[in-house]
């Protein structure tokens, strides 16, 4: 018998029961593969959530998407779009199971087991070690037949007529490239339909599908090794977290006022860099689920999720006696939240998902049944547009549910409306869109609740630097800014240097980062190299992955040589591939990966390091300055390009940090 997580008594007690079709093939897959298959119901993958997902080690993944539909209200076009009739008897596009159970997969690739999707982009076969299927658990064989029949139909006599009309074109080669392109355009839709066709399965024909997993199953695959394996485990399964080696949480009287959870509050809570909003954040996401499970946390750095996933993990440890499944709580950013619930609620958008205003259409999951979240907790809110917030807040957050901003619009890099970071935020004077929200609108937040104890460095020279920036850059631009804590005077401890270089120089500062580790004992996973120059980092990354392994954010040299060695058939088709590594490395990103870490200071915005070393181009903002320089919690090494406003500050904090 296979192993089913949760177990069927946890499943059983579950807030969303499962459905009469997801509970029966459940049971039947369990009953029918053998303790060498894992199979995890509806795990929670930051905001997709398939049905099961079945793991045989070094052989397969299987995705079985489950539906409890009357296929009598649906049908199929001849280009494979889903359409359901509603109550007016009006055709209405859906999206298919098919292409939901697709996506799931994809996202798999690019997002949730990253050491996966980069090998996918290297070697396609990868993409074979995933197989798709869908169940319709009230539907008959003849039902599926007579679903997909007309577009089957439509097809054939499409190819007929083409063949027939080959007959009367003519031998030019125009003609012939006419032929050829229509040919190739219809069996690719005949490709598609039949693909979708034999991944379907009913209840009639449940055997077969059993067979068909079996066969899947029983074929060894090389590429599915342990390493890929473990990352599927750990991704589905329940987190562990010993805390063996972990510090007692002893949380300060400041930051016991924001951990309870609070049925139906409104908050927004600014901080200075290290105040603990993270783990604040994760304390009240805990103390909410113990009391009503719905939890949702959002950020915008892609990079944060595995930060927080481990925040949860420590807390729950050491709160909870681990008795909390910390992977319940869902953690993702705005955009991956936005397109996983249009893929979950079937919504085509009429532009696609490159409209660049997609993300604030305030309208689109209106007349959506949508399952609503009793907490939801906004990170980085000085990153969000307003009109997010709206679409988070009016469709996804229960009438009596608790929703928490957390910020510091210091580190405003994407320069968003200072009124967003510092007025009363959510109070929306715009009038109402001109259909009915599906519940009465919220009024605001109230005012903002301040933290300005960092508990990030114990070097006093630290957060004595980062007060006097605050003073004499942020203080001008931002008015109600909460500064660092001043009063433990400044008594250096640690190191701080700050280096003037050219724009030829990074050769030398490679050099030189190299050189000051070594010569401070720096050890790799303490240390941490940032910059906003993506340019600059890749030379940085080719210096360092001679003599060391590095983990960074973005593509490095290297690896856009491996992709342009693949041969891709297009420019476009190069671009996915680089976008989509690159996610996939930000959603691997992890601070105890323990080699050295080079990131832009976008990515790392949120996280910490004992030892940071800093490159500031001329041009960087104010903000992107003050986001790097309080990442550092022990040392801190700054490079600074000639004609930067910031020099003569940081040369000024050279010579106070010598004294």
């Amino acid at each position: 018998m296979a192993t089913v997580f949760p177990d069927f008594a946890t499943i059983s007690r579950l807030r969303t029961p499962a459905t009469e079709g997801e509970f029966y093939i459940l049971e039947c897959l369990a009953s029918n593969l053998s303790s060498d298959y894992e199979i995890f119901f509806n795990p929670f993958l930051d905001g997709d959530r398939p049905d099961n997902v079945i793991l045989k080690k070094g052989c397969c993944v299987i995705i079985v998407e489950v539906k409890d539909w009357n296929l009598s209200s649906y049908n199929i076009d001849a280009n494979n779009k889903w359409f359901i009739h509603n109550s007016a008897g009006k055709e209405v596009k859906i999206k298919s199971p098919m292409a939901q159970v697709f996506h799931y997969k994809n996202n798999i690739y690019n997002l949730h087991i990253p050491s996966l999707g980069y090998q996918n982009i290297i070697n396609k076969n990868f993409y074979k070690i995933i197989s798709p299927f869908v169940y319709f658990h009230n539907a008959t064989v003849k039902d599926l037949n007579q679903i997909y029949s007309f577009a089957f139909e439509t097809v054939r006599n499409d190819m007929a007529v083409l063949n027939k009309d080959r007959r009367n074109m003519g031998c030019d080669e125009k003609c012939q490239q006419e032929y050829e392109n229509r040919y190739i355009f219809l069996k690719s839709k005949q490709y598609k339909l039949e693909r979708d066709f034999y991944m379907s399965f009913c209840r009639e024909n449940v055997d077969k599908f059993i067979r068909k997993v079996l066969k899947v199953g029983s074929k060894y695959d090389v590429l599915f090794d342990d390493s890929i394996y473990n990352d599927f485990k750990r991704r589905l399964s329940p987190s562990e977290w010993t805390g063996k080696q972990g510090i007692p949480i002893e949380f300060t009287k400041e930051q016991k006022k924001y951990i309870k959870s609070i049925k139906g509050e409104r908050k927004r809570i600014r901080g200075v860099s290290g105040c603990g909003k993270s783990m604040i954040l994760g304390a009240r996401a805990l103390d909410a689920y113990s009391q009503h499970k719905n939890v949702l946390i959002l950020t915008f750095n892609l990079t944060l999720r595995n930060l927080i996933r481990d925040r949860l993990s420590y807390l729950n440890y050491h709160l909870y006696n681990n008795e909390i499944d910390v992977n319940r709580i869902e953690i993702s950013n705005y955009h991956h939240f936005f397109v996983s619930k249009l893929n979950e609620y079937g919504i085509e958008p009429d532009e696609g998902l490159y409209d660049p205003n997609l993300y604030i259409k305030r309208n689109i999951f209106k007349g959506c049944e949508i399952e609503k979240y009793d907490s939801i907790f906004i990170d980085e809110i000085q990153d969000y547009e307003k009109e997010w917030i709206y679409i988070i807040r009016d469709y996804f957050l229960a009438k009596d549910g608790e929703m928490v901003l957390w910020g510091d619009f210091c580190q405003n890099i994407y320069n968003r409306e200072v009124s967003l970071c510092e007025g009363n935020l959510l109070e929306d004077k715009s009038p109402p869109p001109a259909d009915d929200f599906l519940f009465p609108r919220i009024d605001g937040f109230g005012r903002w609740f301040a933290m300005t104890k960092s508990l990030r460095s114990k070097n006093r020279f630290l957060p004595s630097m980062f007060y006097k920036f605050q003073k004499v850059f942020l203080l001008n631009k931002y008015k109600n800014i909460e500064f660092f804590d001043d009063s433990i005077g400044i008594l250096t401890s640690d190191i701080f240097r700050c280096n003037v270089y050219n724009i030829d120089d990074v050769g030398w500062i490679a050099e030189d980062i190299d050189k000051m580790m070594r010569q401070y004992k720096f050890i790799p996973n303490d240390t941490t190299i940032l910059s906003s120059q993506k340019k600059i980092l890749e030379e940085i990354e080719e210096f360092f992955s001679t003599r060391e392994k590095v983990l960074t954010t973005f593509i490095t040299k290297s690896e856009k040589r491996r992709i342009d060695m693949m041969g891709c058939r297009s420019e476009m088709e190069r671009k996915v591939n680089l976008l989509h590594m690159e996610r996939a490395k930000k959603y691997g990103f992890n601070l105890n990966s323990g080699v050295i870490k080079i990131s832009t200071i976008q990515s790392f915005k949120g996280m910490e390091n004992k030892n940071i070393f800093c490159i500031f181009n001329k041009d960087d903002s104010l903000e992107i300055i003050y986001t790097a320089i309080t990442r550092a919690s022990v040392n801190l090494v700054v490079y600074i390009e000639h004609g930067s406003p910031y020099l003569d500050f940081f040369e000024k904090m050279n010579q106070e940090s010598m004294q």
